[in-house]
């Protein structure tokens, strides 16, 4: 219930804007770039990163700096976090 309430403040939903920006940011893609062989979801291949050419990754390291500023190291992230769990049990219910 207190998650609610403290989303209601815009720095709340800003926070949470933020969040889902950075949490859909395409990481794999960009990662793909520095290891050819690198595949989404096998988490126990052990990547081997080459130095590449920056204007291959130029436009997502700007999509990527346009989220990282927008996030509020100081934001009550506990709280903003509890939406999701809340929003979970929610989904449940139903």
């Amino acid at each position: 219930m207190f998650a609610r309430c403290y989303l209601a403040s815009a720095p709340a939903y800003t926070n949470l804007s933020a969040l889902l920006h950075l949490v859909h940011f395409d990481f794999y893609f960009l990662l793909k770039k520095f290891d050819t062989r690198f595949q989404e979801g096998a988490f126990s291949y052990n990547p081997s990163f080459e130095a590449i050419n920056g204007h291959y990754i130029v436009d997502e390291l700007k999509d990527f700096l346009e989220i990282l500023p927008s996030i509020d190291p100081s934001a009550q992230w506990k709280s903003i976090l509890e939406i999701f769990s809340e929003a979970s049990l929610v989904h449940l219910q139903f």
